[in-house]
């Protein structure tokens, strides 16, 4: 896998890469529906995998054609957005049911690692976070798709995997938690997922409250509570009430 450590961006200018004018076309689909042509030089540049086909020993060298059957053209259509520079910061209002606007982040950063283009993996990944804690999805966990795209592809050390572990324990652990299916949802998606979450889970439950950063938490939250006001928490209980 791409490594996803924080990378430069490429030392040469848009217009550099335009001057040439070769030109190649990308079908995307099993259909071939959807394809577009793009600047060879500037595809190239971006991508290891594109330079190995275009520039190098394949028949793509010859025909300036590609057909990538496998990949989604609503994916490929982000990737050149992000190649031209027009992949903009997310601006629309996330309703709870919109969780495949997310899985699209998903599927882009998949993409970016099959096609060796590091930076856009940190890039999808910035945008899935800026989307996830938005509006209505900001109490919402990590849909069951997301978490079998990303598990599909990534091993369980991606920035991906951990971003959605994070969210899925963070949101389970604020105060007005509602959605339990969606959490039981995502959990039952993959083991290491859950398992990862599980382990997430009981390492905050052991922090200290000064040590939580999470607003809302329900763990910590009590326990502040009662630090601040101890008489209240701690009155005896009569024998015919019950403590829950």
């Amino acid at each position: 896998m791409a490594s996803e450590e924080s990378i430069a961006p490429p030392s040469k200018r848009v217009n550099e890469l335009m001057t040439s004018g070769n030109m190649v076309r990308i079908y995307v689909g099993p259909d071939k529906a959807k394809s577009w042509t793009l600047h060879e030089d500037m595809l190239c540049y971006y991508s290891e995998f594109f330079k190995k086909a275009f520039q190098g020993g394949f028949s793509e060298a010859t025909t300036k054609e590609m057909w990538l059957e496998e990949d989604e053209p609503a994916v490929f259509a982000l990737f050149v957005d992000w190649l031209y520079g027009d992949l903009r910061r997310c601006t629309k209002y996330h309703v709870a049911e919109d969780t495949e606007h997310l899985v699209q982040w998903c599927k882009l950063s998949n993409f970016a690692d099959k096609i060796i283009v590091e930076h856009l993996v940190s890039d999808a990944l910035d945008r899935y976070k800026a989307c996830c804690y938005a509006q209505e999805l900001s109490k919402i966990c990590p849909s069951k798709e997301a978490v079998r795209v990303v598990c599909l592809c990534q091993d369980t050390s991606s920035s991906f995997f951990r971003t959605l572990v994070e969210e899925c324990a963070r949101k389970y652990l604020r105060k007005g938690f509602e959605d339990f299916v969606g959490y039981g949802d995502a959990l039952s998606t993959d083991a290491n997922f859950a398992e990862a979450v599980g382990r997430q889970v009981l390492a905050h439950i052991s922090l200290r409250a000064p040590e939580c950063d999470l607003e809302d938490c329900t763990v910590h939250g009590l326990a502040t509570a009662i630090q601040s006001n101890p008489v209240r928490h701690n009155r005896p209980v009569a024998h015919n009430q019950y403590r829950f």
